[in-house]
């Protein structure tokens, strides 16, 4: 891949082994192909526009936040300290916590070129310069007998122009434990580029309730990688939102390995403007009688473009499985466009399984309904679309965030 064997000659941050870098890129990725719209897992973004040559890769210093991070943190005390009783924040790996209970752990090991290695793909090649590229792994533990264990993240970038910001999260909840917790990704600048890696460990009988919400800088280029691993008996309750970056695109692999697991796998995205927002999710189901159920919703305005695309893969020995697939999009402009594209791979019997999408304007019957009662055109779109997602928060319970996500999503139209 000359593309990266010779963009990728970047200046690097003290922390990093520059050499040891180059040498695994020219191993790894070799003559690969780069990744551009003639792939089948690239050809509906914006890939062709990336121009590697412009970034860098930093080592960003701790700011303050006034944005999302310093408006959940907030809400975060609002509730109180008897529903939530952990808090740590993260700014790009430096952690200030407060209240840490004694069953969260928090920890930074060095990354090396055989981790990132590990999770090459041959279609994916960012994921593996996440890993490669991120100074550190960081690693938290969540969970006890309880409610009420809970961690807030929030993930900061500075504004550094043509900044690379690949980071490394690891998040694991214990056999038969409850977790609750909130990560907020933004900062940058107009030139930056994201490359974050995020796992997610769920144990036996354990369970997991999590809300992302990604608000990067507007011109900012995110590709970054969520990856969960749900044990027998484990579920997993997600929320992704997505507002900011010129092109965002987010690769989500969900895997059920125990009988019996679960995942409940929701997200809210809004794009105006130029944006362009893409989702490519992954439901794999690897043993008997799991359950996923998803359900991503869009709105875009001016001349954005969304794109999704999702497999359920029912694998050999995943006999009595149910997955379900849904993807709708409200288009509020004669410019913007969504594209949906779900599939199926069944290679087991006596399982259920369905996908749907749906693309279309706002509802011109309910918005008729509004203006007869003496509500103006604007308003009735807002209430409409507002209504629209207001069901993406309803399963992420033991985190009463879902006010503050319904008005991080309405600040977009």
């Amino acid at each position: 891949m000359r593309l990266f064997r010779e963009d990728l000659s970047w200046s690097l941050p003290e922390e990093l082994n520059k050499g040891a870098i180059l040498e695994s890129i020219e191993r790894v990725l070799g003559d690969m192909e780069a990744p551009n719209t003639s792939l089948e897992d690239w050809r509906y973004g914006r890939v062709d526009e990336l121009d590697l040559s412009k970034y860098k890769v930093v080592n960003p210093h701790i700011r303050s936040s006034n944005g999302y991070v310093s408006e959940w943190i907030s809400r975060w005390h609002e509730l109180g300290s008897d529903a939530f009783g952990v808090e740590i924040v993260v700014e790009d790996f430096e952690s200030v916590c407060q209240g840490v209970a004694s069953d969260t752990v928090l920890t930074a090991n060095e990354n090396d070129a055989s981790s990132a290695e590990a999770v090459l793909d041959q279609q994916e090649p960012f994921h593996y310069l996440s890993k490669l590229l991120s100074t550190k792994k960081t690693s938290i533990v969540v969970g006890d007998s309880s409610e009420n264990s809970s961690v807030f993240l929030g993930l900061l970038a500075p504004d550094v122009d043509g900044a690379v910001f690949a980071r490394d999260l690891h998040i694991k909840v214990p056999n038969y434990t409850k977790g609750v917790l909130a990560l907020v990704r933004e900062g940058g600048s107009r030139d930056s580029l994201f490359l974050d890696s995020i796992s997610v460990e769920v144990g036996r009988d354990a369970e997991l309730s999590v809300v992302v919400l990604q608000n990067l800088s507007d011109g900012a280029w995110d590709l970054s990688y969520y990856d969960s691993q749900i044990d027998q008996g484990g579920t997993l309750k997600s929320l992704t939102v997505s507002l900011g970056g010129d092109y965002s695109r987010l690769r989500s692999v969900s895997s059920l390995h125990g009988r019996g697991a679960q995942a409940y796998l929701k997200a809210g995205y809004v794009a105006g403007g130029t944006q362009t927002m893409e989702f490519r999710t992954f439901q794999r189901h690897l043993a008997p009688a799991t359950h996923s159920d998803l359900l991503y919703k869009g709105a875009v305005a001016g001349s954005s473009h969304s794109i999704y695309s999702g497999l359920i893969a029912i694998e050999k020995g995943a006999r009595g499985s149910n997955a379900f697939q849904t993807n709708r999009n409200i288009v509020l402009s004669e410019s913007a466009r969504a594209d949906s594209v779900p599939n199926l791979d069944i290679q087991e019997s006596d399982v259920r399984c369905s996908h749907a999408s749906a693309v279309g304007p706002v509802d011109a019957d309910q918005r008729f309904y509004l203006e007869t009662k003496g509500i103006t055109t604007e308003v009735a779109e807002k209430m409409i679309v507002s209504g629209f997602f207001r069901d993406l928060t309803e399963s992420v319970q033991g985190l009463d965030l879902s006010s503050l996500v319904l008005e991080s999503l309405e600040r977009k139209w």
